[in-house]
């Protein structure tokens, strides 16, 4: 996300592209990102993760390559929508084969430790990687990073052990509350994007993501299965983890977007 911001100007001048093109061609990737996050993890416990981490590695090199290839905004978008769904399969499976393959206890910890730093040093490393490479090769050869990336990172996966699925059940996978929440999410985002130009229509899909929130609600206090549960005694600091981690990451992807956008307009 953060390596794409920096790249907007480039991208809307090399495609023609108008500021909603631009905010979709980082949200169109965000989005499924967030939606499908939590049924991937659910999807990798019953077919086994590395064969899903398989999957959404080569999904998002695959991607990355029509992104890096893309002749209009609107290919550029749709590519963008499938290194989401990638990304999605990849983020919770790729923490289980680490604590599946870890030694004990002390090893499970370092791992964890390193992938979660490593995932947030890449939100700072992102902007410098980028503008090096924006003003060294042009705007595609953010895309291009991706693909030696996901070579390299295929290698070690393809040498672990395969995992056995976590459960056989055909019910674990929460698919009514997944359709549900990637409407939800398509039409708020639909709405704030699109809703400057045509209030109407930002207007009516804020109204569906509203009873499309209360529909959601409704069927995941029903279901066994939901998409996320926790025990009770940590809702108070996972609460408080999550605020942090909204605001932080409103502050700085929000922000980089709006930068680039007025670097953008200054240059023009």
């Amino acid at each position: 996300m953060t390596v794409v911001n920096v790249a907007l100007p480039q991208i809307g001048s090399g495609l023609a592209a108008n500021g909603a093109g631009l905010a979709w061609a980082v949200d169109a990737y965000s989005l499924p990102l967030a939606a499908l996050l939590l049924a991937s993890g659910a999807i990798g416990d019953q077919l086994g993760h590395r064969r899903v981490v398989l999957l959404g590695l080569a999904g998002f090199g695959g991607a990355s390559v029509l992104c890096a290839l893309s002749p209009t905004i609107g290919v550029l978008i749709a590519a963008r929508a499938l290194q989401g769904v990638g990304a999605a399969l990849m983020l919770p499976g790729t923490l289980a084969l680490l604590v599946e393959n870890a030694a004990n206890e002390s090893a499970r910890n370092r791992l964890v430790g390193v992938w979660a730093a490593t995932g947030g040093a890449a939100l700072p490393a992102g902007p410098v990687i980028g503008g090096l490479l924006v003003q060294a090769a042009g705007w595609r050869a953010v895309f291009w990073l991706s693909v030696p990336v996901v070579v390299l990172a295929l290698i070690p996966v393809l040498r672990l052990h395969r995992s056995r699925p976590a459960t056989p059940r055909s019910d674990t996978v929460d698919w009514g509350g997944t359709a549900l929440l990637v409407t939800g999410l398509a039409c708020l985002v639909s709405a704030i994007i699109q809703g400057p130009s045509l209030p109407w229509l930002g207007a009516t899909l804020g109204t569906i993501a509203a009873g499309v929130a209360v529909w959601f609600i409704a069927v995941e206090r029903r279901n066994s299965h939901p998409l996320l549960s926790f025990p009770p005694g940590a809702r108070g600091a996972l609460t408080a983890a999550r605020v942090v981690a909204g605001v932080m990451n409103l502050c700085v992807l929000g922000g980089l977007f709006l930068l680039t956008q007025l670097s953008r307009m200054s240059a023009g």
